[in-house]
């Protein structure tokens, strides 16, 4: 159907009313020039709307405009290409490419998976020379489905931006000249972002080191979804199911809710995770070893989980370290590979807690926690002050120290040993004592 020039309505096939779903066809429909409404219906069908401001509909719409009158099982995976012009594209059901042209368009994929391609000439932003305030001409609206935008740019050259109603994202590409507005946070989680290089990343680790803002904010409703930036941010949730992804940066993470996750890249920065939560889930992405997770305590008697082999890459939890045992924060860890550690096996690895140099004066006090510990003691005079485990290890750096049970009353709970300097006897690396 060719609708030709002037304002055209075309419509692929009457609606189910009049014809059975089964016999809607596959359509072409060209608006051509003027602003037209264009209606695919039932089928794969492949709507252009020309030059003019059109408004396309890949699956039918109902009486409130927007929503299908073709039964689901009818919806097609349909192709819609705006043009020229101020365009609105439904996709209305299937997994439909929407392609909204030059000018100012609203794009919404609708039910199940959609693709929508942008192009860095068609999508061109304005600049108030005045304010400097950046509009974004086209706006993609869909919280439905795992969807993809695909756009002309190379991986480096994309950033995500804040936006004035705070109810989204910017993507700005081509030196900033070009972008589109992505409506809604809780849409992020379910988007990937692919480039002209062949590269791709989902929309929350794209905004989680391009985006820079400081972001401070909490939401109380449930499967939030939760983004920070490049710099050091606080964000909280109480609703369950929620999802957390600090980005780079040093962040608050505030779970209070139950069965969130929080999303964990190499780079990511020291992120410290507390709250009234229950059974979290950290997800780990890229090559994340299960062997290398454990936990620690560092001098100051800050519990962390390692989670690699470098010092970088870490997570403070907001316990102290009695607590460590009886925390219910986190359920598991999970890696790409689909493998898991629970934190029960975590604290069954046992906590490292490490010490400072002493002095030679009196001893420093190493506190162990209530979990089996390894204790490493640097060189100087120590009491290592173990915790109700029946266990406890000391680390001997350098084979100088080894350590004996104080016969000494208990202070506070905790079980004494002492270091003590020995001979340097070869092999001698670690003395296991038993209460």
């Amino acid at each position: 159907l060719m609708g030709g020039a002037g304002n055209d309505v075309l419509r692929g096939d009457a609606s189910e009313a009049d014809v059975a779903g089964q016999f809607h066809g596959n359509d072409t429909l060209d608006g051509g020039a003027g602003d037209d409404t264009l209606i695919g219906d039932g089928g794969a069908d492949t709507l252009m709307g020309g030059d003019g401001n059109d408004t396309l509909y890949g699956d039918g719409f109902g009486s409130n405009g927007t929503t299908s009158d073709v039964a689901s099982q009818w919806d097609g995976i349909d192709v819609l290409m705006g043009g020229a012009g101020d365009d609105v594209l439904y996709g209305g059901g299937g997994d439909d490419m929407l392609d909204g042209g030059s000018g100012t368009n609203w794009l919404k994929g609708g039910k199940v998976n959609d693709t929508y391609i942008l192009h860095a000439s068609d999508t061109l932003t304005q600049r108030d020379p005045n304010t400097g305030v950046v509009t974004l001409r086209t706006t993609i609206d869909d919280t439905e489905g795992k969807n993809t935008i695909q756009i002309d740019a190379q991986a480096d050259d994309a950033r995500v931006t804040g936006v004035a109603d705070g109810a989204g994202f910017g993507v700005q590409w081509a030196g900033g000249t070009a972008g589109v507005y992505i409506k809604g946070y809780d849409s992020a989680q379910n988007i990937e972002v692919q480039f002209s290089d062949g590269s791709h990343t989902s929309l929350v680790q794209l905004a989680g080191k391009t985006w820079d803002q400081v972001v401070n904010a909490t939401t109380y409703t449930a499967h939030a979804t939760m983004v920070g930036g490049k710099q050091d941010d606080q964000l909280g949730a109480t609703g369950d199911g929620s999802l957390f992804n600090g980005g780079l940066g040093n962040d608050r993470l505030s779970l209070d809710g139950k069965g969130q996750t929080v999303q964990y890249s190499h780079g990511d920065g020291v992120d410290t995770l507390f709250g009234s939560g229950q059974a979290a889930v950290v997800k780990l992405q890229g090559d994340f070893k299960a062997a290398d997770l454990r936990l620690e305590v560092d001098a100051q008697g800050q519990i962390s989980i390692r989670l690699g082999d470098g010092d970088e890459d870490r997570m403070q939890l907001g316990i102290s370290a009695d607590a460590v045992k009886q925390s219910t924060l986190i359920d598991r860890f999970t890696f790409d590979d689909g493998t898991s550690v629970p934190y029960a096996e975590l604290l069954a690895r046992g906590v490292r807690i490490a010490g400072t140099e002493g002095s030679t004066g009196s001893a420093d006090e190493i506190y162990g926690t209530d979990n089996d510990d390894v204790i490493s003691a640097p060189a100087g005079n120590h009491l290592l002050l173990g915790g109700a485990a029946d266990y406890p290890i000391c680390g001997i750096p350098a084979r100088r120290f080894v350590c004996y049970l104080d016969a000494r009353p208990q202070r506070g709970g905790h079980t004494q040993f002492q270091t003590m300097p020995t001979r340097r006897t070869p092999g001698l690396r670690q003395s296991i004592l038993r209460n």
